[in-house]
C-alpha cells in the first residue's frame, strides 16, 4: 500500500434519517513508522435544513501494522477490498462499522493505493467514488446511527511534503439523490494551482483540475479568531462541460487547534519544515450550494443543496 508521509482520510455518511457523520483517520510518517489520530463528529439536519452537532469525539491510536490492504490499528483497522472498503473502530466511547459498497466503475480504493505515484511534492486531494452504499452502525453516549441504505463517499488528502507556499485547504462535499460533487481549494498566495473538482450527474462523472475561485465573505470565527471562506463562487471546467457552484451562508460547526489537542498533533507540527511558527487549525463548516452544469447538451441546476465542509489554516504564530 502507498502512503505519503501526510495522510488525511475523510469518511462521510450521509444517512436516511438525516444524520450526517465525518470521520476523519490522519496518518503521518514519522521516520520508519506512523503516528495516527481519529477525529469523529456527528451531527443531525433539523427541519430549517442545519447541522446540529449531536457528538465529537477526538483520540490519538496506535499503528500496529500496514499491509497492500489492511491499516491496522491498536483499536481497529480498514480493510481495502476489491470493490469496497471497511472501517472498524471500538473503544470505551465509540464504536462503528462501516462498509462502503462502490457503486460504479470507477477506480477502486486498492487499486488506487497500489500504485507508485512518486513522492506528492503539493498537497494532493483524490475522492475515490461518489455515492458508495454505507451499510453498519455509529454508536455513542450521545447518538447512535444504524446505516441500511446510506450515501457515502471516502476522500484523501495526501503529500510528502508541505511547502511553505500553503496557508490554506477547503475541502467540501455535498449530495443529494441526483447530484454527487466534491471539490478541494488549495490556498497557496497569488497561484490557483492544484485545485480540483469531481462531480457526478445522471450517468456521467467528470473531473476537473481548471478550477477558479473567488471568496467573497469572510467570516471570523468567534471561538478560535479564525477566518474561513464565508461565500465562495467556483467555476469549473474541462473540454466536456463547465460547472459553476455558489457556496453560500457557510456557518461554523466545530473548531479546533489541531496542535493543542494532543501530541500527534504537536510532533506534527514540528516535522513540518519551515512551519515551527506556524499552528494547523481546523474548522467543520456547513453551507447551502448552487450548482449549475453547462454541457454540449444540457444545462441543469441544482439549488439548495446542504454541504459540509473543512477548512484548514495554517497561521502564523503571534510575534513570529
Amino acid at each position: 500500500m502507498f502512503l505519503s508521509r501526510y495522510n488525511k482520510f475523510i469518511f462521510s455518511v450521509f444517512s436516511e434519517t438525516n444524520d450526517c457523520l465525518i470521520l476523519t483517520i490522519y496518518l503521518n510518517r514519522t521516520g520508519k513508522t506512523y503516528d495516527a489520530f481519529l477525529h469523529a463528529h456527528c451531527s443531525k439536519i433539523n427541519s430549517a435544513g442545519n447541522h446540529l452537532t449531536s457528538f465529537v469525539f477526538k483520540t490519538e491510536l496506535e499503528v500496529i501494522d500496514i499491509t497492500s490492504r489492511v491499516i491496522t490499528f491498536s483499536k481497529g483497522k480498514m480493510i481495502f477490498m476489491d470493490d469496497s472498503l471497511k472501517a472498524d473502530f471500538n473503544s470505551d466511547m465509540v464504536m462503528f462499522y462501516l462498509n462502503y459498497t462502490w457503486c460504479h466503475g470507477t477506480e477502486k480504493p486498492f487499486e488506487f493505493l497500489a500504485k507508485e505515484t512518486g513522492e506528492i511534492t503539493v498537497p494532493a486531494w483524490d475522492s475515490y467514488n461518489f455515492k458508495c452504499v454505507v451499510k453498519g452502525n455509529f454508536i455513542s453516549p450521545n447518538i447512535s446511527s444504524e446505516f441500511k441504505v446510506a450515501t457515502g463517499s471516502l476522500d484523501l488528502l495526501r503529500s510528502e511534503v508541505i511547502p511553505e507556499k500553503v496557508h490554506g485547504l477547503l475541502w467540501t462535499r455535498l449530495h443529494n439523490k441526483d447530484l454527487d460533487l466534491a471539490y478541494s481549494l488549495v490556498f497557496n498566495g497569488s497561484t490557483r494551482l492544484h485545485s480540483k473538482l469531481s462531480i457526478q450527474y445522471g450517468n456521467k462523472q467528470e473531473e476537473f483540475t481548471d478550477v477558479e475561485y473567488k471568496i467573497n465573505k469572510e467570516i471570523k470565527s468567534p471561538r478560535s479568531g479564525l477566518k474561513y471562506p464565508g461565500n465562495v463562487n467556483l467555476i469549473a471546467r474541462n473540454d466536456n462541460c463547465q460547472i459553476s457552484v455558489n457556496l453560500r451562508d457557510q456557518k461554523e460547526i466545530v473548531a479546533s487547534v489541531l496542535s493543542a489537542e494532543s501530541n500527534f498533533f504537536g510532533k506534527l507540527a514540528k516535522t513540518i519544515s519551515g512551519m515551527s511558527s506556524r499552528i494547523p487549525r481546523a474548522l467543520k463548516l456547513q453551507a447551502i450550494v448552487d450548482v449549475t452544469i453547462h454541457d454540449n447538451s444540457s444545462h441543469n441546476e441544482f439549488k439548495g443543496i446542504n454541504s459540509i465542509s473543512e477548512y484548514i489554516n495554517v497561521a502564523k504564530v503571534p510575534g513570529n
